[in-house]
């Protein structure tokens, strides 16, 4: 092989060397362009993270606060059923009381009865004695 030749096939080694360094910078920058897309998402992931965190917090906070909602709720129903038993017994003492009024009101109605038919007997009395003097 001439000199020449050698000298072609060294050019041509050369610039098969310098278009495949040129692509492998390019495929490098590509690469770092992709690294730097990957540090955004994952930021972005990141913070996605924490809220999701803080939301879960919030979550367990609410979760939290209606559980002692709930667990006041059942204790005023409690209170209320209560109540309500009590209520019902007043109520059947008092609906006893009025049995016994009424009963005794038909007693003071006969005697109220009696009263006025001795005082309308003794009105025409009064009313005979005088036409009698």
């Amino acid at each position: 092989m001439d000199n020449e030749k050698f000298q072609q096939l060294v050019l041509n080694k050369l610039e098969e060397l310098s278009t495949g360094q040129k692509e492998l910078r390019e495929g490098f920058g590509a690469l770092a362009e992709g690294q730097k897309e990957l540090r955004a998402d994952f930021r972005a992931l990141a913070e996605d993270q924490k809220e999701l965190r803080e939301g879960f917090r919030s979550l367990a906070e609410d979760q939290k606060e209606l559980r002692d909602g709930f667990k006041a709720l059942v204790h005023s129903q409690k209170e209320l059923v209560a109540g309500q038993r009590r209520l019902e017994r007043e109520l059947a003492e008092v609906k006893q009381d009025v049995k016994e009024i009424k009963r005794e009101l038909r007693f003071v109605w006969e005697d109220i009865k009696k009263l006025d038919m001795r005082l309308s007997k003794q009105e025409s009395e009064i009313v005979y004695l005088k036409q009698l003097k």
